[in-house]
Order: C-alpha cells, then structure tokens, then sequence
C-alpha cells in the first residue's frame, strides 16, 4: 500500500489522540498549526481511502 500524503497522515494521528474522536476543523488547524484548508485536503484523502467520515 502507498504510504498516505504526510497531512493526511498527521489528521489521522490528530483525530486518534483527541479525547472523543470528533473534531471541528478548528480543533486540528489548532494543534497541528496548519491552515483550514491543509486539513480539509487530508481529511478528503482519508475520506477516499474510507478511513473517516465526515458528519454533521
């Protein structure tokens, strides 16, 4: 298997270590100090590979 885009990688890892698992996109731009838009990309390629899901 291809090793995944290092955002992605580092959401992944984000939304393991949180306490409940469910994140604003606010909360990883928080801790990983990157921009909205650098989340949204990683959360879309693990959105692709179906290791999350986004919900409302």
């Amino acid at each position: 298997m291809a090793r995944p885009p290092p955002m992605a990688a580092r959401v992944l890892a984000c939304l393991f270590t949180s306490d409940t698992g469910d994140l604003t996109v606010a909360d990883p731009t928080q801790r990983l100090r990157v921009s909205p838009a650098s989340i949204s990309k990683g959360v879309g390629y693990l959105e692709l590979i179906s290791l999350i899901r986004r919900e409302h």
